[in-house]
């Protein structure tokens, strides 16, 4: 196994390597040693990750959660995938609601004129 340890883990506790070496090497160490958990958490948990821990103590204790067993990027695509509808529906509806406003400043203001209550372009000094 070409691994990489890092200097600050004498004992090999940490090590860093290719997926599937770190996996044979943490499966080589449950089977080895009665004390560890039957299981590396993270082999499976969120359809697979990076990072693997194996522990002699039951990883409920260490605060660690049940990860659902499906890729967390299938959990969101749907989600993801209704985006674009919304900000162009919402983005629609906006401008929609934008321009019914103005249109009715601008029919204010124009009844407003034709009543005389406002004039239009006055050139005098209201001090």
């Amino acid at each position: 196994m070409s691994r990489n340890v890092t200097c600050a883990c004498p004992v090999q506790a940490s090590i860093s390597g290719y997926r599937d070496e770190i996996l044979e090497e943490a499966q080589r160490r449950i089977l080895g040693d009665s004390k560890y958990v039957k299981h590396i958490y993270g082999s499976e948990e969120a359809g697979g990750t990076s990072v693997f821990f194996i522990s002699d103590v039951p990883f409920e204790k260490l605060g660690f959660v049940a990860a659902p067993t499906q890729p967390l990027p299938a959990l969101t695509a749907n989600a993801l995938g209704d985006v674009p509808t919304v900000v162009l529906v919402g983005g629609a509806v906006l401008s929609g609601l934008y321009w019914i406003t103005q249109r009715r400043a601008q029919v204010a203001l124009a009844e407003a004129q034709e009543r005389g209550e406002i004039v239009a372009n006055s050139d005098t000094n209201n001090c």
